[in-house]
């Protein structure tokens, strides 16, 4: 979960936005919409936007990534050498 003031229209979005702007070292407000691509090029595949505040641009974002999108084939290479790993273990015993 994310909560954040994003980039908007309101008289508190622009202040804010303008003071990120001017200040070394750190950015400008997200957009919404650039947020969200970003989620999904990270591999997360379910978002939610939630406004926590009415008519306002504050809002919180759900995202999930799940296991499944994950190759079967590097999940097969993962146990295996997890296996091979406490084979090790228990012989060196």
């Amino acid at each position: 979960m994310l909560a954040s003031l994003f980039a908007s229209r309101s008289l508190a979005a622009v202040h804010d936005d303008l003071l990120f702007r001017a200040t070394a070292g750190c950015a400008p407000l997200p957009r919404r919409q650039q947020l969200d691509h970003q989620l999904r090029d990270a591999g997360f595949t379910t978002t939610r936007w939630v406004q926590l505040m009415p008519l306002g641009s504050f809002h919180a974002v759900l995202a999930a990534r799940y296991a499944s999108r994950v190759p079967a084939s590097t999940t097969r290479e993962r146990k295996r050498q997890a296996t091979r790993g406490s084979i090790t273990r228990l012989e060196g015993v």
